[in-house]
This record gives structure tokens, sequence and C-alpha cells, in this order.
């Protein structure tokens, strides 16, 4: 029998005996783990965030920065509101809302603690985000919910900047005012670090979410992963054989004609100039996004997921992966700890952001032969559920048992 106010995750039969629910789709943790990657290497390569205090391009910087900047992150966003789907809509799933809202509240306060780490931390901003799904979900209508993914996605706030900017308005001119400088990690100790990444280093941050319309594609990317949970998009890959072939083509089609664009954009560091680029550029993302997500999903469908179900461990636990990040890396990169930041070539980091993926990747397929869940994903199950009953060992149980990921 399903006993309705045990731990998200679990059944229990009638000898009381903890057992496994329903298996979950390894594509959506390998898409995760994809993301989750990307954003990694795209972290060393910026030397978490020093790099912008002297900037030093290469053929590293362009490929990393092309393939993963924008990206990955959304990828990141549309896998959160699937999961959003599967814990609130999935089948046999009752996590209520208010349930979900204290989950939410949990993530935050990771999130923050991570963000003292590092400033550009995104658990905080996913959570937060988070909690406008809720109301979102009680809209039943696909239609309605397109339409208002596609207003997030319009970026109604940069076209009114520009709007504003080319009639003159002050407020619309002023430069941008979430660029700021790193160069005061250089010479700080951990304290100040701490300080700074808990003060100025949050400003910055939560001002370029806003500025650059990041918060809008965030909600939007959340409505799009609730809704491929109800189309049965993942559940059913094999069913939108065409309608994935036309979305990729229109993908590449937009991603083109965007790049173009953003190329004769003249770039300043404000007025309707500059704005323009950064709503077309996060337009370009966007497309580049469902180009991987596309591409990823054929590829798999088309046999390789042999060379792509090696990555779903990691896709389940990328809330311990992605904060053992920050804590391992930014001590090496940072001045208060080995300074690695001016003594490594940009090449050097990448190839040193590589053997970590690679680590990351067979440490989570070996966690998993033995555990559940991921460290932190076990503590924010037992925090959301106030117990410290979710078991955590598999207990000899199969193998290939997936798990509902939520980052």
């Amino acid at each position: 029998m399903t006993v309705p106010d045990q731990p998200l995750d679990f059944r229990v039969d009638e000898d009381r005996k903890w057992r496994p629910p329903d298996s979950r789709l390894a594509l959506v943790d390998a898409i995760r783990a994809y993301a989750l990657i990307g954003l990694f290497l795209l972290h060393v390569e910026q030397q978490f965030e020093l790099y912008w205090a002297a900037p030093k391009p290469s053929w590293s910087t362009t490929v990393v920065f092309g393939l993963f900047a924008g990206k990955t992150f959304s990828l990141l966003a549309l896998s959160f509101g699937f999961s959003f789907f599967m814990m609130l809509e999935g089948a046999g799933r009752r996590m209520s809302s208010s349930r979900f809202a204290w989950r939410l509240t949990i993530l935050v306060a990771i999130g923050s603690l991570h963000g003292a780490v590092y400033r550009g931390d995104i658990i905080v901003v996913l959570a937060i985000c988070g909690f406008l799904l809720i109301p979102i979900h009680h809209v039943r209508s696909k239609a309605m919910l397109c339409a208002i993914a596609a207003f997030c996605f319009a970026q109604p706030y940069i076209l009114a900047l520009i709007v504003a900017g080319l009639a003159g308005a002050a407020w619309a001119l002023k430069p941008a005012a979430y660029v700021s400088d790193p160069g005061s990690y250089l010479t700080g100790g951990l304290g100040e670090v701490l300080l700074g990444n808990l003060g100025s280093g949050q400003v910055g941050k939560w001002w370029f979410y806003y500025e650059t319309g990041r918060i809008m594609q965030v909600m939007g990317l959340f409505i799009v992963g609730l809704l491929l949970g109800r189309f049965g998009f993942f559940h059913h890959p094999n069913k939108f054989r065409w309608q994935r072939m036309m979305a990729l083509l229109g993908s590449v089609a937009a991603a083109v004609v965007l790049l173009a664009v953003h190329r004769t954009i003249a770039r300043f560091g404000s007025g309707p100039s500059f704005w323009t680029d950064v709503l077309v550029s996060g337009w370009f993302n966007l497309a580049c996004t469902a180009i991987s997500l596309l591409v990823f999903v054929a590829f798999w469908q088309a046999g390789g997921e042999f060379v792509l179900r090696p990555l779903s461990p990691a896709g389940r636990m990328t809330l311990t992966l992605y904060v053992g990040q920050s804590l391992l890396f930014v001590p090496l990169f940072y001045p208060f700890g080995l300074g690695l930041y001016n003594r490594l070539s940009q090449e050097e980091a990448l190839a040193l952001g590589l053997v970590a993926v690679t680590l990351q990747v067979a440490f989570a397929g070996a966690w998993f032969l033995r555990f559940r869940y991921g460290p932190l994903e076990w503590l924010w199950r037992c925090a959301t559920w106030l117990t410290w009953k979710v078991p955590i060992l598999r207990h000899g149980e199969p193998r290939e048992i997936d798990r509902l990921q939520t980052l």
C-alpha cells in the first residue's frame, strides 16, 4: 500500500520495509549531468570569476564560452521545471505545494551558504524563482502556459529599456548596474572573500540576473520543463520524432539569424545598442539550448545511450557535485588558497577541469552502487520531511534504479 505521509520517493509495503519507487528517466539525469559538466568547465575556464579581473582570451575560452555560456545554465533551469512536474504532478507523487515550498526554503538556505564561498551560486536563484512555479502549476491550459513562457522569453523589461533609450529617457541610458570588478578577491584573505560574497557579490549577481533578463528566462524555462513533463516528451521520446526534427531545424535557423544580428550590433556600455545586444544574445543562447537538448535526445534515441548513460549517476547528485566543485576549486584558484589563477594558462585550466569531470563522473557511478542518494541530496530529503528515516543504503536492491533529482 502507499503511505501518503512517508517521504517522497519511497513506498512502504505490508511488512513495513522500505522499497524503491518506480524507476525514472536516465535520459533526464544524463542531460542534467551534461549541463552540470558544461557549467563546471565554464567556471574553471573563468577561474571561478577571477578571469574577469584581467581577461586573457584564448582558443579554449572561445570554445568553452561558445559551447556552454548561457546554455548549460538554461538546461539546468529546464530540468528544474521537469523535476517540479515529477514531484507535484508525476504518477504516484504525493508532495503537496506547501511541502514543496518548504523544500525550496531549505534549498535557499543551502544556496545562501554556498554563495558565501562562490558568489556566482545559482542554487538560490533557482530556488527563489521556483516559488513562482507553485501557482503556475495550477494553470491546466497548455496554451496559456505556452503564452506565459513566450512572454517571459520576450523580455519585456529589456524591450522597455530599448524603447525608452531610443526616446532619450535618462533612466534607460545609464550603464548596467551589474558590472563588477572581481579584483578585490585578488588581495583579500578568506574572511574578506566570504564577506564580499555575502555582500556586494550577491548584490551584483542579482542585478545581473535582473538586468540581463535571466530571471524571466529562468521562469520561461521552468514552464517549458513543466510542459515537457505534461506532454510526456521524456517519457515517450519516440512519439515526438517529427516534432523534434522540426524544432531542431527551427532552432538552428533562429540561432544563425540571431548570431548574424549580434555581430552587426554596435556594442556599448549603455543605451539601446547595448540592451539590444543583451536581448539578442539571450535569444541566441535559448536557441542553442534547444539545439543542445534536441541533439542530446536524438543521439540517445539513435543508439548513443550506451555512450551517454554513464553520465546519469552524476545527474542524480548534481547538488552534491555543484557545491563540492566550489568548495574544492575556489581555494585552488583564489589567493587565500593555492592561488592558481595566475599560474595556470586557460588551456591548462581547461585540462584540469576535464580531469576533474572524469573523476566526478567516476565517483558518482561508484557512489550509487552502494547508496540511493548523493550526500547533500539525502540531507535535503531528510530536512524536507523532518525525519532521519530516509534510507540511504541500497541493501542489495537493483543497481539501475533511478531517483528523482531536483536541481
